[in-house]
């Protein structure tokens, strides 16, 4: 995969994660009780970590590219529920703030893997 399209990934994540930090910050709401770091950085790496497999895969496993790209979409939704969702549901509530420090990172990643992987496969 081209160089070019990692550092689009980036720096478009980057850009949203940067205005999604402000539009929190300009609401008087704190990021850090969000879990806004840890939504960001493990969406971030986890697309970070599909797009470094599928560039593999491209390459020797063209027709499971589909397949590999279903379970670690799948994958990233369950580990949300293991790992994120008892820490927004500790104190008992899921606000919509919480919500959004998950599904903005989650649908920023799952659209730009999505036009990246849509892009390489028009090149085939």
């Amino acid at each position: 995969m081209d160089r070019r399209f990692f550092l689009g990934f980036i720096l478009l994540f980057f850009l949203v994660g940067s205005g999604h930090y402000f539009l929190l910050t300009q609401q008087g709401l704190q990021p850090a009780a969000l879990f806004f770091w840890e939504c960001y950085l493990g969406n971030f790496f986890f697309a970070l970590c599909l797009l470094w497999a599928l560039n593999k895969a491209f390459d020797r496993m063209s027709h499971a590219i589909a397949w590999i790209y279903l379970f670690a979409s799948g994958l990233k939704f369950v580990l949300f529920f293991l790992l994120l969702q008892p820490l927004f549901k500790a104190d008992g509530v899921l606000s919509i703030a919480e919500r959004f420090s998950f599904f903005v990172p989650y649908f920023t990643a799952l659209i730009l893997e999505t036009a990246i992987l849509i892009n390489r496969l028009n090149k085939l």
